[in-house]
């Protein structure tokens, strides 16, 4: 009787309510995600142009170029609207993610190639169960191999207690010039009341470490883009949030037991601010249509990327790691979605089961 009260008020208060509607606004659209995303993404660019790496702005110009020139040519075969934004959008995270090293003309036809294939065969933009933009980087890696850098970091340097600070004093990661006096403000002013200070060289590592991919360089724009992406509801924050949590654990607790014994002293800076873990934690591993739609869903999605990513990207420094790490665990999403679906189908029988039984006793009351 209670629930047949209840059920009764909710129906009269929606019928005379003319406020309801029947839509509510669950996350941002995929139009203005898009757009978002592409915003955030320009600033990096200004830091390629502006610290004089035109090589990569070439390669990132091919790659929006084949991919507009796919998308027009899947747009004409399939009958369907063409989206310049997303091919946009999509090219330019495929050039900031190939090493600068490479050459114009095969990324043209890599990236036009792939987009055309894997477009048919996995779906479109917000359709496709994988991240188109992580297929065509991984399938450049494993054709060309030798343009991407190797591992920086040895497993010598992983023994020692600060491995990012060798990187550091031995060159890997350049001093910039303005590094020394920003260090001493810092110290002086904020971490001096603490009780503790940061080498010279952390700076840099945070605003351009210099790497030949670009997106892995600017750690600050990442980490700036990630708090606006996040807090406007462009993308999931839980997602990035148990990615970085569950990767940094593993990290700091396991990586230095397995290679000498003792746990606790992982360098989780050095794994954090290379192998570009920030920039694909929110432009790539949150990709609409790869990911579940559910709280927990959402959870274990991220923390299973973060333990993916401890065993293929290691203690950071990885040319590719972070790629095969978006693949696979979208590949395991399928799995997570499916449950979702179960779930959720379940629920709703039930509900609609408890529905009717309810409509039968108004009946026969």
């Amino acid at each position: 009787m209670e629930i047949l009260l209840k059920n009764r008020t909710i129906e009269t208060f929606t019928r005379n309510n003319s406020k309801i509607r029947p839509f509510c606004r669950y996350s941002a659209s995929t139009s203005a995600s898009t757009v978002a995303l592409l915003l955030l993404l320009i600033p990096q660019l200004v830091m390629l142009y502006l610290t004089g790496c035109y090589s990569s702005l070439y390669i990132t110009a091919a790659s929006v170029l084949a991919l507009t020139f796919a998308e027009s040519i899947n747009s004409i075969l399939r009958k369907k609207h063409f989206y310049g934004a997303t091919s946009i959008l999509k090219g330019i995270l495929t050039g900031l993610l190939l090493p600068s090293n490479m050459p114009v003309i095969p990324v043209f036809f890599l990236v036009l190639i792939s987009s055309l294939v894997f477009d048919y065969a996995f779906g479109g933009y917000s359709h496709s169960w994988i991240n188109p933009v992580a297929i065509t980087v991984a399938l450049a890696w494993i054709l060309d191999v030798k343009n991407f850098p190797s591992f920086l970091i040895t497993d010598e340097q992983l023994i020692s207690h600060n491995p990012a600070l060798l990187l550091i004093q031995n060159g890997s990661i350049p001093i910039l010039p303005f590094d020394k006096s920003v260090t001493a403000y810092l110290n002086l002013k904020i971490f001096n009341h603490f009780g503790i200070s940061i080498p010279e060289g952390y700076v840099s590592l945070l605003w351009d470490n210099s790497f030949i991919i670009p997106a892995f360089r600017f750690n600050i724009l990442t980490l700036i883009s990630s708090a606006v992406l996040c807090a406007f509801d462009f993308v999931s924050f839980i997602i990035p949030a148990c990615y970085v949590t569950v990767y940094s654990l593993l990290v700091y607790f396991v990586s230095q037991y397995v290679h000498s014994g003792i746990s606790s002293s992982g360098d989780v800076i050095l794994a954090v601010m290379t192998s570009g873990t920030l920039f694909c934690s929110v432009f790539l591993l949150a990709w609409m249509g790869t990911t579940p739609v559910t709280t927990p869903g959402k959870i274990i999605y991220g923390a299973v990327a973060g333990v993916i990513a401890f065993f293929i990207v290691g203690c950071g420094t990885s040319p590719a790691g972070t790629i095969f790490t978006v693949i696979l665990v979208n590949i395991i999403s399928l799995l997570l979605q499916q449950t979702e679906y179960y779930f959720e189908h379940r629920k709703l029988s039930l509900l609609l089961q408890n529905k009717l039984s309810i409509g039968k006793g108004e009946q026969n009351a």
